[in-house]
């Protein structure tokens, strides 16, 4: 791939995965931005609200700071736009009476919300755990009518076909006719290593054991955000939200399909107008 002057690829997946993953978090308490707000109190609301300098921050995290409130990016003052009320005043209402919400974020993080809803609640049927393998099965869709398992690949269209939608689009047109159905294999569903399948991609997940009970980290900590042991997670996370990591796997692993379509259509387009500029 092609790089330009500050050493950064034109098309580069961690690159583009890690931009999108900064613009839903708060630059300052890290945690993903949400798109309602919390009306109990004592919970904090997280949505974006936008700053002079043209960054975010978080509700909570203007609201914590509001008398003394800088960028967490680029640590510029950041004094109300909307000039309704003294921020510092006992007296002030909420952070929209200073600040206006980042509406693009909101939307995004609203989206981002709901298809992780979706995929939570058809993890359970579109995923499965082999107990033998510990391999976590995600079934690719085809990517003509998405509603058939894609048994083959084009490589020269690259996407995943049933083979009627394969038949149905490449029968038809003289170029298309020269394109080769590859079946998937089923290589990967014989593997033993632990790790995630998608289609024909293999993801090789990390494994490792506590030091200190020599059981394998398999429990999530939501509110730590860190891997523990189940001895670990009874003696110092007993009050904190856990779950299992198998679960947290799998809530991921619904994702990639969609998010490795997007990118390879995206790199075939990029490698088509380079071998069009090349031409020209």
């Amino acid at each position: 791939m092609i790089a330009d002057d500050s050493g950064v690829k034109i098309f580069d997946r961690k690159f583009v995965a890690s931009n999108l993953r900064s613009l839903l978090r708060c630059p300052k308490c890290t945690k993903s931005y949400t798109y309602s707000y919390n009306k109990n109190q004592g919970d904090e609301s997280h949505r974006p609200f936008v700053l002079p300098c043209g960054h975010n921050l978080c509700e909570n995290c203007v609201w914590t700071n509001r008398q003394n409130l800088k960028c967490a990016v680029c640590q510029s003052p950041a004094p109300p736009i909307i000039k309704a009320k003294d921020p510092a005043s006992k007296f002030a209402g909420n952070v929209r009476d200073f600040y206006e919400l980042n509406y693009h974020v909101l939307g995004e993080t609203s989206s981002l919300s709901y298809f992780r809803r979706f995929a939570t609640e058809t993890s359970n049927k579109s995923l499965s755990l082999n107990s033998t393998s510990e391999v976590i099965v995600q079934s690719t869709k085809c990517s003509e009518c998405g509603n058939a398992v894609a048994t083959g690949e084009c490589r020269q269209c690259n996407a995943f076909y049933c083979r009627r939608c394969f038949d149905a689009v490449h029968n038809h047109s003289r170029v298309l006719k020269a394109h080769v159905f590859q079946k998937t294999t089923m290589e990967t569903q014989t593997r033993t290593s632990k790790g995630i399948r998608v289609g024909s991609h293999f993801f090789t997940l990390p494994f490792s054991d506590c030091p200190l009970h020599r059981l394998p980290k398999n429990v999530y900590c939501q509110q730590c955000n860190r891997t523990n042991c189940a001895s670990c997670s009874s003696i110092h996370h007993r009050s904190h939200r856990t779950r299992p990591l198998v679960d947290i796997n799998q809530r991921y692993a619904s994702e990639i399909p969609a998010s490795l379509n997007a990118l390879n259509s995206a790199l075939l387009n990029i490698q088509n107008g380079q071998e069009v500029s090349a031409i020209i």
